[in-house]
């Protein structure tokens, strides 16, 4: 809840160094949106992270950074490339609520924004559904990896849990809410 809050948050500095800000009823859709998404994405970490320790073995603080890694690194590009294709498919069906995404009309029309919610929520999940996949897939060399990276941490394990559940999210996810921000805003 406070790191999605601080990530959240962080966006208002970024509306500030933006040229040209966005209305404020714009921008507070826009983010609205990263705000259903990351609570929507939480549960769904919650959900992965029972069904990888199913697997068995490894460290799962390094199994949990892994999985958040790649969801904010990875797992931004393919999101963006869903909500492109997904743009790209409902221009062609005439559907200029999504096509146009971080555009509401004026005055903002709630069913827009709606619309490009469930969107970026579906793209969201797709993307989850395949990184899950691939951490699944790949799952001894995750293991591997995440025991070799956080070796050094694991003789304290107090230090490991402040890393891996509150700096290394709190970075990643202020990262990943500015990506967000720029391809969920109008063009």
């Amino acid at each position: 809840g406070l790191l999605g809050f601080v990530a959240l948050a962080s966006l208002l500095i970024k509306r500030q160094l933006e040229r040209a800000p966005r209305p404020l009823a714009v921008w507070l859709l826009d983010v609205s949106k990263q705000g259903f998404g990351g609570v929507l994405i939480h549960f769904a970490n919650i959900f992965t992270s029972v069904w990888l320790a199913r697997r068995g073995g490894g460290d799962q603080c390094a199994l949990y950074f892994e999985n958040f890694f790649v969801d904010c690194t990875l797992g931004v590009v393919v999101v963006t490339a869903l909500l492109r294709a997904a743009e790209r498919a409902a221009a062609r069906r005439g559907c200029d609520a999504v096509a146009r995404g971080g555009e509401y009309g004026d005055p903002p029309r709630l069913g827009a924004f709606a619309a490009q919610l469930g969107v970026f929520c579906a793209c969201l999940l797709a993307n989850k559904l395949l990184m899950a996949s691939g951490i699944w897939l790949l799952y001894p060399a995750m293991v591997a990896c995440g025991d070799w990276l956080f070796r050094p941490l694991q003789a304290h394990p107090d230090t490991e849990l402040v890393v891996v559940m509150v700096l290394c999210p709190w970075l990643l996810t202020t990262l990943q809410f500015w990506l967000f921000d720029h391809a969920l805003k109008a063009r």
